[in-house]
Order: structure tokens, then C-alpha cells, then sequence
């Protein structure tokens, strides 16, 4: 059904792939399968464990081929390096199926953040957070910039969190690729100047705390800030002028928002990752909070 996936099976041993026996199904997709940007994940099995084979989408030219197929062997590279980890996706087996086909078995996570975002506790989300700022501490100290960090690439396991899609992450450096790519509404702004810095990830961060927060999945936050007109901007969080908070109606609407989400959040808590928010959203990435900072204001809301 897919160019070398016959190949792909032949080489891993512990692969197995049974027809119709994994969701969703249609006749017109037996396996389950699932189209991100550029690849696709097959549900399959490998050496008794419930696993995700990944590759490259060689079904669709929708993708331009050459960042489709670099992603791809940049993210086996980069986890290669990465896993395992407690924090980063789980990886049972990497390979190529020919020169430009790199792929990936990887375990198979049944949500992500996104899923659960507006239906989990205060300190359920403190406890991500936490969990998100060590896997990042971690990737950033292999010199390593995920440069897409947005809910949908947390994978949870029950209360267990680990970081996904590693395709356009790159070693900290500059930028060679011609367009700044990521998530729409969870980019940085200095990726427009081909910067690649632990920064950029926290900025991407600072978002998916504020998504969390105020209990709105991606697609209503990117609209929201898209109407505000704050979508990909420089803005701060809490700025007097073209501030994320617009987005929200002001500072009320938003603490309001916050509480109905959050109804245990003590003022205190909620104001201390107001305070995390606006360290994190500072559009100058040389002051941006880095993960010390972000660890410290996080034990202060635990507290």
C-alpha cells in the first residue's frame, strides 16, 4: 500500500502490521494510519509492544520532497542521539528503507496535551509543566533546539509526559533552512531572523502554558490571537500595547477565564505563572527565562 514499507518490514524483525485490527479504520484506510505534515504514522506492533511505525509521506507531493525526507532523517538523527530519556519519545527502532527513507518504531502514545487541555486539575498541569521544563533542560543540553514545541508533541502516558516530532529540530546554531517553520501561533519571533536557541523554545513554552491556563485547545488559542492580532507577533504577555492579553479581552477576561478552568487556583499560584508567562513571552530572547528560572517559579506555584 506504501512505497517500501515492504522493505521496511523485511528489515525489522520484532515489526508486524495486521490489517484492520487498529482505529480509526475505513475501507479506504485499513490501517489506521495517521497524516501529519510530512509523514505518516502507521499503528503496528513491534517485539509485543504497541508501536508507531513513522515515515516519510512518499504517498503525497503536498509536502516539498526535500524538507519531507530531511525532516524526517533529522529527527531519527536527533533521537538517535536523545533517546532514551524519561522525557523524550520512547524509540524501538530507527533505520533507513533506502538512501532518502529514514523511519523510525516508536511507542505508541494514545494523547497528547492538546487532548486534555481544559479537562485536567491545576496541579496535573503544574506537574507537565514540570515535566515539559526538564525535557527541554535535557534536549538543550545536547545542544539541541526542538523549534517546535506546541501540545500536540506532548505525548502523555497516564500522568507521564514526553517530547514528540523532533522533524525540524536543529543543533543551536544558525537557521539553514529558507522558510522559519513551526506550529502557526507557537513560533518565536527571532526565528524570522534564522535564530536557533534555546529561547525559541521557551517562547513556544510560554504559549503552551497559557493554552493550558486558560483551558483552550490550539485551534481556539490560534484563533483567538489571530483576532487579536497578536498571532506570530512580538508581543509581550502583559505589555500596554499590542499584549497577548488582548487576546482574551484584557487582564480580567483572562484571570477570569483562568478560574473558571482552574476553579482550586489560589490568586497567588495563578499569579505566579502570570509572572512565568511574562518572563517567558518577553519578546527579546537574550532576557528570556531559561529553565532555572522557569523551575523556580514553578515550585513557587506548587507551594
Amino acid at each position: 500500500m506504501f512505497p517500501y514499507l515492504d522493505s521496511i518490514i523485511s528489515a525489522e524483525h520484532g515489526l508486524s502490521i495486521p490489517m484492520l485490527s487498529f482505529f480509526p479504520k475505513s475501507i479506504c484506510n485499513p490501517f489506521g494510519y495517521i497524516k501529519t505534515n510530512y509523514s505518516l504514522l502507521i499503528p503496528c506492533g513491534y517485539s509485543g509492544t504497541d508501536a508507531f511505525l513513522k515515515m516519510p509521506d512518499t504517498t503525497s507531493d503536498r509536502i516539498e520532497n526535500s524538507y519531507k525526507y530531511e525532516d524526517a532523517k533529522h529527527e531519527v538523527s536527533h533521537l538517535d542521539t536523545l533517546s532514551p530519556h524519561p522525557r523524550v519519545v520512547e524509540v524501538l527502532s530507527s533505520g533507513k528503507a533506502d538512501e532518502n527513507i529514514s523511519y523510525l518504531v516508536m511507542k505508541r502514545y494514545r494523547k497528547n496535551l492538546d487532548a486534555v487541555t481544559g479537562s485536567i486539575s491545576f496541579p496535573e498541569a503544574l506537574s507537565y509543566f514540570s515535566q515539559i521544563n526538564e525535557g527541554l533542560r535535557y534536549v538543550h543540553s545536547k545542544g539541541v533546539v526542538h523549534r517546535d514545541i506546541a501540545p500536540k508533541n506532548f505525548l502523555l502516558d497516564g500522568s507521564t509526559l514526553v517530547l514528540s516530532d523532533f522533524g525540524l529540530a536543529r543543533n543551536i546554531g544558525v537557521d539553514t533552512d529558507f522558510l522559519p517553520r513551526g506550529t502557526n501561533g507557537y513560533g518565536s519571533p527571532e526565528r524570522y531572523d534564522r535564530i536557533i536557541d534555546p529561547a525559541v523554545d521557551y517562547r513556544s513554552f510560554g504559549v503552551v502554558i497559557l493554552g493550558v491556563m486558560a483551558g483552550m485547545k490550539m485551534k481556539e488559542l490560534l484563533s483567538a490571537l489571530k483576532a487579536a492580532k497578536v498571532l506570530n507577533a512580538s508581543a509581550s504577555f502583559s505589555g500596554e500595547q499590542g499584549s497577548i492579553l488582548d487576546a482574551f479581552g484584557g487582564k480580567e477576561a483572562y484571570d477570569a477565564q483562568v478560574r473558571r478552568n482552574f476553579s482550586g487556583v489560589s490568586a497567588k499560584a495563578a499569579e505566579t505563572i502570570d509572572h512565568l508567562l511574562d518572563r517567558l513571552l518577553e519578546p527579546d530572547y537574550t532576557e528570556r527565562a531559561g529553565a532555572d528560572e522557569t523551575s523556580s517559579f514553578l515550585a513557587e506555584a506548587k507551594a
